[in-house]
């Protein structure tokens, strides 16, 4: 059982990452007739609603189960794209941008804690190397065929091709077994309010890196998913090598990230998050040069390096993890 749930998860990571439309949202947006003022809203209402339900959510899922709480954030998610097609008042794309902040939230963590209840901790340093290769492989792939599909204006194409994969997400999830944790269910009262995770990032110097890490990350991939293909055409690549570019550094992003455990194993881990951040921080600046913007588009490359030390400081201490 346990291989069976290691290979629905990672079929569960490719799939609900693979997004085209991340690629060309904001082309999209425009093309049906949507002012940049109100996608930035839209953009907003996403990032907003994602923030302040990331722990509500998880507070469901401790009440009604990790798998309902993944069951509603994929149903949430086909919502999120039928608006896509079907919505023309931006208002009400507005809500299914908050809709789509509440089904993330739900998904967060909620199949990942199964995964993580079903092997050992060994099992889980080794196939972490795994799961990020998929998860950046799932992007790359959207990136790519997100290009093509944008360079021909085959929206909807783009649109279908995501909620076909946002459908086999909800087939997998439905599969993936979840196993009861011993006082579980007798023991509901036992969760973990704001305030507890406060106090514990708080006193933890560790939680107060991954914390500040994390939002660095998310910060990122904000950018990378809403502007960044904007950006390119902006210097002057057509969607197809915008598409491209970004799959390119996502793959050397994925498959860096086999290389460094061995790297960290060998080498202070403090420092090399700081050198990694430093020079991603330098490439990240060369947008400011138009003539090094296509050098500077490999700074994503760089996110695996930290994120390989953010999990393995936490790993060696597993009671800091909550």
């Amino acid at each position: 059982m346990k291989n069976r749930t290691v290979l629905l998860y990672m079929t569960f990571v490719f799939l609900s990452n693979f997004s085209t439309i991340l690629y060309f949202l904001t082309v999209y947006l425009e093309f049906v007739g949507f002012s940049m003022v109100a996608i930035s809203s839209m953009m907003i209402a996403y990032q907003v609603s994602k923030f302040i339900l990331e722990v509500p959510t998880g507070y469901i899922a401790d009440r009604l189960g990790r798998k309902t709480s993944g069951l509603v954030g994929v149903v949430g998610m086909l919502g999120y794209y039928a608006a896509l097609l079907l919505v023309r008042s931006p208002l009400l794309l507005i809500g299914a941008f908050a809709l789509k902040g509440f089904a993330v939230a739900c998904v967060s963590g909620s199949i990942e804690a199964i995964y993580i209840d079903s092997v050992s901790q060994d099992q889980l340093v080794r196939l972490n190397v795994v799961e990020r290769f998929v998860f950046y492989a799932s992007y790359a792939l959207s990136a790519c065929v997100g290009g093509f599909i944008s360079s021909v204006g085959a929206y909807l194409i783009g649109l279908s091709a995501d909620i076909i994969a946002m459908v086999l997400t909800l087939v997998v999830v439905v599969c993936i077994p979840e196993m009861r944790r011993e006082g579980a269910a007798a023991t509901p009262e036992r969760g973990i309010s704001p305030k507890m995770i406060g106090a514990a990032i708080a006193c933890n110097g560790i939680l107060r890196s991954a914390y500040i890490m994390d939002c660095s990350q998310a910060f990122a991939f904000v950018a990378l998913e809403d502007f960044f293909s904007l950006l390119l055409a902006g210097r002057g690549m057509n969607a197809v090598a915008s598409g491209v570019t970004i799959a390119v550094q996502l793959l050397a992003s994925a498959s860096i990230g086999f290389i460094v455990p061995s790297v960290i194993a060998r080498v202070d881990k403090g420092r090399f998050a700081c050198i990694c951040g430093i020079v991603r921080l330098s490439l990240t600046a060369l947008f400011l040069i138009q003539d090094f913007s296509l050098l500077a588009a490999q700074r994503p490359a760089l996110n695996h390096p930290l994120r390989g030390w953010r999990q393995t400081a936490l790993q060696s201490h597993p009671s800091d993890r909550y």
